[in-house]
């Protein structure tokens, strides 16, 4: 075997280079995501911003493999490019060793409990006649406990409320211990003490070493939890660098149309809006 396709591959830095994708119908061709370049660093939150439409999703979907680009690559290796290699070109059982997502409404798996979802975070390290390992069990524990839905180990799927299912899907992810991490809404049906909770287990993951891509539409969760942003519009950068030097005013006028200011207090800053007048 490969050292691409071993067991010990461990991918450090994760990166676009002009990534491009392309739908095309019996009239038009219409390009969803246009020349995009970026990185996911190793122990970085990088967040994806844009109104609706702006491509997050599309982005997300191609990093994870579910769409290959038109044109452009992805690929991983070392900080600066040392020794890299195409990321699209591994086999989709070695990029899930190293690669988790947590998707935006999920579908529901049918007759599955909590604990058997997330154990679907093991898969791709267990052959297909193997059963679940001591080890695995103790991931699967410490993921449903780290996210707080252990109580639930036993519940059927179907029964939770849209913001346990995130937690699960969430605690899935966890489960396969990324070394990359994409998160596409993830504080989406989450009241305020859980959406809290999820920016201390994001902020945990990258302090562990992982690197973390999440599409938010939150510009002022944004802010606080990311050490870079990706602005696009129209499937195209904006923008991108560290948020509090590129989210301006004039930036989120031009491509979300609402006012915005940054008001400073006591405790820090913060993003205010309000609609155009």
């Amino acid at each position: 075997m490969s050292a691409a396709t071993s067991t010990d591959l461990r991918v450090t830095d994760l990166w676009a280079e002009r990534l491009t994708y392309v739908i095309s119908g019996a009239r038009a061709r219409h390009e969803l995501l246009s020349r995009v370049d970026l990185s996911i660093a190793a122990g970085r939150i990088t967040g994806v911003l844009g109104p609706n439409g702006a491509g997050k999703s599309t982005l997300l979907r191609l990093v994870i493999g579910a769409l290959r680009p038109s044109s452009g690559d992805l690929w991983f290796g070392e900080a600066g490019g040392i020794g890299r290699r195409s990321w699209t070109t591994l086999p989709p059982r070695v990029r899930a060793r190293q690669l988790a997502m947590v998707e935006q409404d999920a579908q529901p798996h049918e007759d599955l409990t909590v604990a058997e979802v997330v154990s679907l975070g093991r898969l791709p390290f267990q052959s297909r006649l193997a059963t679940a390992t001591a080890a695995d069990a103790e991931l699967v524990t410490a993921a449903m406990e780290r996210t707080g839905v252990h109580a639930l180990a036993d519940r059927s799927f179907t029964t939770l409320s849209g913001g346990e299912r995130q937690r699960v899907h969430l605690a899935r992810a966890l489960a396969q211990s990324p070394r990359v991490l994409l998160l596409d809404e993830p504080a989406n049906h989450l009241d305020l003490r859980a959406q809290l909770d999820l920016l201390e287990v994001i902020g945990a993951v990258a302090a562990a070493g992982a690197g973390v891509l999440v599409a938010l539409h939150d510009i002022a969760m944004a802010a606080e939890i990311c050490d870079e942003v990706v602005v696009l519009d129209a499937g195209a950068i904006a923008a991108i660098g560290p948020p509090r030097e590129i989210l301006t005013p004039g930036l989120i006028d031009r491509v979300w149309g609402v006012r915005a200011e940054w008001v400073h207090g006591a405790t820090g800053s913060a993003l205010v809006f309000s609609p155009r007048r």
